[in-house]
């Protein structure tokens, strides 16, 4: 089943981490580098949000499925709630669930949705289903092991402009990054 995802409002991830925050981390005294820092922290949190499958910052994202199964397990989360299901058909049109007619296992990850009575969808249409949700840690539910993850990223990008460093033996942040990372990323089998 393929899928896709459109998020229609942009992120609200500005102040999760904010450059004051990151300054004070880095302990740089002088604005000179603001943009630089804050350059660096959009990266680290798009670094973050690619490594987990997870949106910081909250938004609404429809999810598109080319098939209409008895379950969906969605991609990326945190799904915060789920607002409507639509569904094709005809091709340019949909009709929308009953919130009766699916519930939705939000007591694990990735979120599960499952449907009591699957309708009759358009056949030839490429998105036979569409989720709409309420997607991303909200600014007072970002996990402070994410926080800090971002920090290091950005600490770590600042200390070393360079592509590769010579002259010195290099290694990955083991311990800190993706132990900080690897109990929020949402892994799907689906």
């Amino acid at each position: 089943m393929l899928y896709g995802i459109e998020e229609t409002t942009p992120s609200t991830s500005a102040d999760v981490v904010s450059t004051a925050d990151l300054k004070a981390f880095l302990r740089v005294t002088h604005s000179t580098e603001d943009a630089l820092i804050e350059s660096i922290r959009i990266a680290a949190i798009a670094y973050v949000e690619q490594f987990c499958n997870i949106r910081i910052g909250d938004r609404t994202a429809v999810f598109h499925f080319s098939d209409f199964p008895d379950a969906v397990e969605f991609p990326v989360g945190p799904v915060n709630s789920v607002t409507y299901v639509d569904y094709a058909t005809g091709a340019s049109t949909t009709a929308r669930m009953d919130s009766s007619d699916y519930y939705v296992t939000d007591s694990r990850l990735p979120m599960l949705i499952r449907f009591k009575n699957i309708p009759s969808v358009f056949a030839d249409s490429y998105k036979k289903l569409q989720i709409t949700t309420s997607l991303g840690y909200t600014e007072a539910t970002v996990p402070e092991g994410i926080k800090h993850a971002i920090k290091l990223l950005v600490s770590h990008m600042y200390d070393q402009r360079a592509p590769e460093v010579s002259g010195t033996i290099t290694t990955k942040l083991k311990i800190g990054l993706e132990s900080l990372l690897n109990p929020y990323r949402i892994i799907s089998f689906r």
